[in-house]
């Protein structure tokens, strides 16, 4: 097993949200055990959220709403939860990454100008902005594991059907070729990536706390300003990459080159980051 763990789970996954937010907490397993009895005992008191579905957790909409396991809990309440829980998530992970995309960009910029199927179609991988967010979080984690000499890391992300089947696949295929760099091909192929259950799996709740924190704060009109968002941020610990139109754009230009460019490129030892940022040099001059 790894010496680390890291937890993702999304937030502003629906289209009516302006900004999607997929967040990743990381720290090390043992650390992670702490947490998740001192995550337990707040859920449990003062006051104690109540079972909902046969289960007590937490969720950020719902203590946003107060619904759910959150339901007959004061506003007041529900808030000085929140502040506690994530006073407990920052001591205990060493650090947490975000990917973010505008709903707004990924569908004028790159929904606009990936290739079609032959019915015209879009491809699967390009009508949610979660492949993109969750292949970048999970390359930013590990370049980051990698660089500090932190070491292996493995991922549980919240249970998002087939998106997350999807993209586990296209993983486990990437850490075998030429997508990653040399450096992160090593760490790459010791990670795992496995689904989980949120409502049993303690750290996953953190994510979700933090993805939804992050993304109220990052919007002015998605949601109120908390406390919470304010610690987080405060912290230093949040480290945030909003993928924007440009990335976008040049993403989609790679994703137009044939496969026989992509392997000729690639068996010259060109990553597919490299192809998107030549792409943009050239653009440029």
């Amino acid at each position: 097993m790894a010496w680390f763990g890291a937890f993702g789970d999304d937030s502003g996954s629906h289209e009516q949200s302006p900004i999607m937010i997929l967040a990743v907490v990381v720290g090390e397993h043992k650390r992670w055990e702490m947490f998740s009895d001192e995550w337990w005992y707040v859920l449990n008191h003062n006051p104690p959220l109540q079972p909902h579905k046969g289960h007590i957790y937490f969720s950020s909409s719902d203590a946003e709403t107060l619904n759910g396991c959150f339901k007959g809990v004061s506003r007041k309440d529900a808030d000085d939860k929140v502040d506690l829980l994530t006073e407990i998530v920052l001591s205990h992970m060493d650090y947490a990454m975000l990917s973010g995309i505008k709903w707004e960009h990924f569908k004028q910029v790159f929904q606009a100008g990936v290739p079609k199927t032959p019915s015209g179609r879009l491809h699967n991988y390009f009508k949610h902005p979660y492949y993109m967010c969750f292949h970048d979080v999970v390359a930013c984690v590990l370049q980051k594991q990698w660089a500090e000499k932190l070491g292996e890391v493995d991922f549980v992300f919240d249970e998002q059907g087939k998106m997350l089947g999807r993209s586990i696949e296209i993983f486990k295929k990437a850490r075998t070729d030429r997508a990653f760099s040399p450096e992160l091909r090593n760490i790459a192929q010791a990670s795992q990536i496995i689904p989980g259950d949120d409502k049993l799996v303690l750290p996953l709740q953190a994510a979700d706390l933090v993805a939804w924190q992050s993304r109220n704060r990052s919007w002015p009109h998605t949601g109120r300003v908390t406390s919470s968002a304010k610690k987080l941020v405060a912290s230093r610990k949040v480290f945030y990459h909003a993928i924007n139109r440009g990335e976008l754009r040049l993403t989609a230009k790679w994703l137009n080159y044939s496969p026989a460019t992509l392997r000729m490129l690639q068996r010259s030892g060109w990553t597919p980051i490299q192809i998107v940022q030549r792409a943009g040099e050239r653009k440029k001059n």
